[in-house]
Formats: structure tokens, C-alpha cells, sequence
């Protein structure tokens, strides 16, 4: 690339400059900046439709968009057409393109059309607020208004963030009209948004070259003296335990919007997560570090924090709107894809339209999915950051092994133990006691033989681990 140092692949996608993000299932479109080169005087936009994690469509003939001169969701719906424009004017294609073409060309042309008016449930709408700032979300339900028009209840992305009130109150809903209300097709990409932002407990990364894994969850920030801070991250897609990584290490996927270092804390101790020294606590209020102290780790407010994204909620009384409305739209949502399970090794893969990739191993993954689900979710509601929901069960197995593994471990031990009690409890209460049972003919039974000698045991405890559970 000219003159230009020397990179990666995966550091020139973290580099790019996102526009707009648009996905269903294993599709996803991405719009992203080009920036001006010797040879061009404009940016251009550049497109990618993806199949999982495979790019089998690419260009850069959309209008550019560093200028804001055309509309993202214009710009969006052009490009989900075109996989149905190709299989139209006959162009040669790979078989992976024509594949992917015969799958979804009908799909993405019919989910680009215009919606309906009014907005039925599940249609994305940028909402502009009162104080003239924009916020995207979906509408939940719509009914006319008084005098004319529509009265749409829609529900902010933010509120499904870790750490906003309502991201555990999918029935809660905000309103407002069709005159402050467009109809969108993707999210808006914010990733060089919060790039110089630390991010919290619960935010969703994706690595950048690393080879180890791809996709996980931040544990803990920790600043350093002498270096840029680091992440402790609980990797999704590799059965490995937490690894620390450079700030630069990761882009962000989904942030957290913890409202005060109170609710960032109770969350962490409902989590069991505790505090080390140096830690780097953020919220959309301030910031704190952890410092060690003879009465153990204290926290100590820095500076206030950078605003995070757009909340229209602030202030806002929730108005709740059916239940059947949002697991109505989740459900419709999953059938794009539904979640498989494959072993690998001894890995077990779980993909899933909502979580991605999880993977873990089989003797843990066996372990959770014998707990059932009642008392995985019991589990997984004490990580707050964790979406759940309409969960199948491998999928609530796979993410109580990644995030939750030592309860999982410790509640089997407990329930085998409890079991195998019972068992012998009953077993003796049915055997007939020999000392005092007759036989038939009246005779006292047999003198019991005499027990041969105990065997010399080790002094130390046999050690119980997975590989003996398995």
C-alpha cells in the first residue's frame, strides 16, 4: 500500500472507519469508509456481505459517505440487492457466491423492500429527541393517536446493554410519533467511537489477530504505570480460561452503559468477581481505580467519564407493552438461523444466532447440560451482563461452562453427592436386615463371613477433576 508501514490484515480491518452494520442471522453487511488515496481524490464507501465469517460479496462502488451526503439506509438497501441483481443479469459467480445467492437473494431483497406504514413491530427506526439528538431502536407495538397519526412504543438499543436498567425489562418501552420517526436498515458502527474509551465488567470484544481466539467477554480493565492499560477476558470461542490482552489488542463489539459506580460494584459482587488493586472501573457517570490498602482494596473516584451513547431513557417513566411483543420478535428473529451443536475433539461447538461461536469442553459441557436449565439461568442471572432469554438449552450449557464454570463444577459435585445419599438411603431401607430375616423352612440364615482386611490407603484425599466426572 505505497509508502505505509508494514501490517496485518486484522489491524487494517480494526483501522477501518465503520459506517452502518446490517445482519440477519448469518448474514451480515458491513459499510465501511476508504479513505482518499494519491490515485482518488474521494472516500468511497466500501460494502462486504459476509456469510458467517466468510466475505463472499465486496465493492467500493456505492457513493461515498465521509460527508454524510447519502442516506446509510439507502446506501444499505442498494447493497442488499444486489446478491438478486447478479442471479438477474447471469454473471458468472463462484460456487460459494451462488450458494450464498440461492439462499438469501429472495430473503435480502424482501427484508431491503420499504416497510409498511404504520411501522409494524420488529421495524428498526431512528428516533430524533428532544434535544435533537438521534437514537436507534425497534418498534414494539404501534396504535393511532388522538387527532391523527400514529403513536409508536419503541425500544432503545441502549436499553439492552449491560448495565442499563432495562436491559433485564424487555417488555419496557418508550413513545413517540411518526413525525419524529424514520424507518432505518442496520446500526450505526461505533467501535472508533469509544476506541480511546476504557471499557467494564461485561463488555463484548473482538480480538485483533490474536490467534488464540476471536470473540469475549472483559472481565476486569487494569491501568499500569509504565504501559497502556490491559484487559483480563473471558474468551467465548476457545476452551480456555481468562487471558490478559493490550487495550489495543481489541476493538469493541458491545460497550456497557453502568449508570454509577454503585450498580457497576453490586454487579460485581452479585457476580463474585472481585476487586484487585489497579483495576480501572468505568461507568457513563465516572471512573474510579482500585487502590491496595491495609483495610483491603478501596475505591477512589478519578474524573467524570465520557458520556456514552444517546439514552433517551434518562428521565423517562417505562411504559410496558405486551410480553408476547418482544419474545414475538426474538422468536422470528432466531428462525434466520437456528443454533447448532458439533464436537470437535473433545470441544464442544455451540453456534448461535444471538452468542456467536461458544466454545468449551465436552466434559463441561456435559456437566452443565445435566444441571438443566432452571438451574443454569439461576446461575447466569448472577452475571447481570449475560443476555439470556428464549434460550435453547446447549446454548444456556455453553455459556454457564464459559462464564460460569466453577459453579457449575461445585453444583454437580453437590448434586451427585446428593444423589448418590439418597441412593444408599433407599438401597439399605429395601435390603432385609440378615440378622434378624428367617428362611422359609424356619432356619436361621448363615453366620456372615468375616470381612477380608482393608486395604492401606494413601493418607491424602483422592483429587476430584473434570477428567474423573467426565
Amino acid at each position: 500500500m505505497g509508502d505505509a508501514p508494514a501490517t496485518t490484515y486484522g489491524r487494517l480491518l480494526a483501522d477501518e472507519w465503520g459506517v452502518s452494520t446490517w445482519r440477519h442471522g448469518d448474514v451480515r453487511v458491513d459499510l465501511v469508509d476508504v479513505l482518499a488515496t494519491d490515485d482518488q481524490a474521494d472516500g468511497l464507501t466500501a460494502w462486504r456481505i459476509h456469510d458467517g465469517e466468510l466475505v463472499v460479496f465486496a465493492g467500493t462502488n456505492t457513493p461515498g459517505l465521509i460527508e454524510t451526503t447519502t442516506d446509510t439506509t439507502e446506501a444499505m438497501r442498494d447493497v442488499l440487492g444486489i446478491p438478486a441483481g447478479l442471479r438477474r443479469a447471469s454473471i458468472r459467480l463462484t460456487n460459494r457466491q451462488r450458494h450464498f445467492v440461492d439462499r438469501y437473494a429472495d430473503l435480502l431483497e424482501q427484508l431491503a423492500a420499504f416497510p409498511a406504514r404504520p411501522y409494524p413491530p420488529g421495524t428498526r427506526i431512528r428516533v430524533v429527541l428532544p434535544d435533537g439528538r438521534e437514537a436507534d431502536g425497534t418498534v414494539l407495538a404501534a396504535a393511532p393517536r388522538s387527532g391523527g397519526g400514529t403513536t409508536y412504543r419503541w425500544r432503545p438499543d441502549v436499553a439492552d446493554l449491560p448495565g442499563h436498567p432495562w436491559q433485564h425489562q424487555p417488555i419496557w418501552a418508550m413513545e413517540t410519533t411518526e413525525l419524529h420517526a424514520t424507518d432505518i436498515l442496520g446500526s450505526r458502527t461505533s467501535a472508533h467511537d469509544e476506541s480511546d474509551l476504557v471499557l467494564a465488567t461485561g463488555a463484548v470484544v473482538r480480538t485483533i489477530d490474536d490467534p488464540r481466539f476471536a470473540v469475549g467477554t472483559v472481565r476486569r480493565a487494569m491501568r499500569s504505570r509504565h504501559h497502556p492499560p490491559t484487559y483480563e477476558v473471558q474468551p467465548h470461542d476457545a476452551p480456555i480460561r481468562p487471558v490478559v490482552l493490550p487495550i489495543d489488542a481489541v476493538s469493541p463489539l458491545r460497550p456497557t452503559v453502568w449508570p454509577t459506580l454503585d450498580a457497576l460494584l453490586a454487579a460485581r459482587r452479585q457476580a463474585g468477581l472481585d476487586l484487585l488493586p489497579r483495576e480501572l472501573l468505568v461507568t457513563t457517570a465516572e471512573s474510579a481505580v482500585v487502590v491496595d490498602s491495609p483495610d483491603g482494596s478501596r475505591v477512589y473516584p478519578t474524573r467524570r467519564a465520557s458520556p456514552g451513547p444517546p439514552d433517551p431513557t434518562v428521565g423517562i417513566q417505562p411504559i410496558a407493552v405486551p410480553a408476547e411483543s418482544p419474545r414475538l420478535l426474538t422468536l422470528r428473529s432466531r428462525t434466520a438461523s437456528a443454533t447448532t451443536v458439533q464436537s470437535v475433539g473433545t470441544i464442544r461447538l455451540v453456534r448461535d444466532p444471538t452468542h456467536g461461536d461458544l466454545a468449551v469442553s465436552e466434559a463441561e459441557f456435559h456437566l452443565a447440560v445435566a444441571l438443566g436449565p432452571d438451574r443454569l439461568a439461576a446461575m447466569l442471572a448472577r452475571q447481570p451482563w449475560v443476555p439470556l432469554g428464549n434460550l435453547p438449552l446447549e446454548t444456556t450449557a455453553a455459556l454457564a461452562a464459559i462464564h460460569v464454570p466453577e459453579r457449575v463444577l461445585a453444583t454437580s459435585l453437590r448434586r451427585r453427592a446428593e444423589l448418590s445419599s439418597t441412593s444408599s438411603s433407599e438401597t439399605m431401607a429395601e435390603q432385609p436386615d440378615p440378622e434378624t430375616c428367617t428362611h422359609a423352612d424356619g432356619a436361621s440364615p448363615p453366620p456372615r463371613p468375616e470381612a477380608p482386611p482393608s486395604p492401606s490407603w494413601d493418607s491424602e484425599p483422592f483429587p476430584v477433576t473434570l477428567r474423573h466426572l467426565a
